[in-house]
């Protein structure tokens, strides 16, 4: 069975971390938080299996975050900006913003002490995390990108370059200008229900793999409607869509600079199990817009108009001929895209996205 990116890439970390998980347990393990480090005056770092645990208090609150404890619910409790975490003692799932999500080691008590898995907190409440083998060191980034002062796994200095994807801990998806995300719609959305700016989520289609170049199975797509027109008389509803940024499965979202594209053959083609936007049609492909005409969801047709409201003749003008002769009898209707329709995500701009493990 041939590998993704993402599963050579993981199992690699794990077997790695496995490596020196008996070295890091033999001494002891630091953590730095903006370069500087954390002391611990009772129960240190522990690796525990293939995860670090750290005391509750102390690193997050150096990270500018609040930490509260439950003891009722055994629940740990931490706020950062707009973003709240909350794990409960013993349970493998945990929520951020109220959203249920997978952890992979749960929050456990150790000598009297709440031990949390120090990746998945970091980095739900934004920070980066880096983990340097050769001085047993958690480099915490609290603005969100990497300091720069790790090591790699040869022993030579590390940056934020796309060199770091070989850390152990983390892989790098990157999704090129031009290239075609597939996604499903999670919901429901028509032209007559919609209001422009109604957001909507759309999880992407790994064809039954573990991960589509890198993100996993499970990330979403968030978008919003960016326009709207009921059905009216003869005028077909028509409904257009933009797609702002990826959500992923621990909470962090990245924003995006993305466009709706068909999944057809005219529109795309495969590379080597990567869809891409077809050259021949590259300049067909700007403000595309469903219209409600003929069976099924309707035609995905670029329409590019300055007003707030299309006409018949402007979607004739679109494709190139009278909107009435594109039927033998035409029928309009609105705009219904169900729960479950795929939909093509076109990346305007290079999109890199670190996916890590839950240390």
């Amino acid at each position: 069975m041939k590998l993704t990116s993402y599963q050579a890439g993981k199992l690699l970390g794990i077997a790695a971390i496995t490596a020196f998980a008996a070295i890091s347990q033999a001494r002891p393990i630091y953590v730095n938080v903006d370069g500087r480090n954390v002391r611990f005056d009772g129960t240190k770092p522990q690796m525990m299996g293939d995860h670090i645990m750290v005391p509750l208090r102390g690193i997050f609150e150096r990270m500018g975050a609040s930490v509260d404890w439950n003891s009722q619910d055994q629940m740990v409790m931490a706020n950062r900006g707009n973003t709240k975490v909350e794990l409960r003692i013993n349970n493998n799932e945990a929520y951020i913003n109220g959203r249920a999500v997978p952890v992979q080691y749960p929050a456990q008590v150790v000598d009297g002490s709440t031990m949390v898995p120090i990746r998945f907190i970091s980095e739900s409440l934004g920070a980066y995390v880096d983990w340097d083998e050769t001085s047993s060191t958690v480099n915490i980034s609290t603005n969100g990108t990497s300091s720069g002062n790790y090591r790699n796994n040869n022993g030579n200095n590390g940056g934020s370059s796309d060199n770091n994807t070989d850390n152990r801990n983390n892989v790098l998806s990157i999704q090129p200008r031009g290239s075609v995300l597939p996604v499903k719609l999670d919901a429901d959305l028509s032209s007559d229900n919609s209001q422009v700016g109604d957001k909507f989520t759309a999880t992407i289609d790994t064809n039954g793999n573990n991960d589509y170049f890198g993100l996993p199975q499970g990330t979403k797509v968030q978008g919003h409607v960016n326009f709207a027109q009921a059905k009216r008389n003869d005028t077909p509803g028509v409904l257009g869509l933009s797609f702002d940024r990826l959500l992923l499965a621990n909470g962090r979202n990245i924003p995006i600079t993305a466009s709706l594209i068909g999944l057809d053959k005219d529109s795309v083609r495969n590379e080597d199990g990567r869809i891409v936007v077809n050259p021949d049609s590259q300049k067909k492909q700007d403000d595309l817009k469903y219209v409600g005409t003929g069976a099924g969801a309707g035609a995905l047709i670029a329409l590019v108009t300055k007003g707030n409201v299309i006409t018949n003749t402007v979607i004739g003008g679109a494709l190139g001929y009278l909107y009435e002769t594109l039927i033998d009898k035409p029928k309009t209707r609105n705009v219904t895209l169900a729960r479950g329709t795929p939909l093509g995500v076109r990346f305007d701009q290079e999109a890199k996205v670190r996916i890590f493990s839950n240390n």
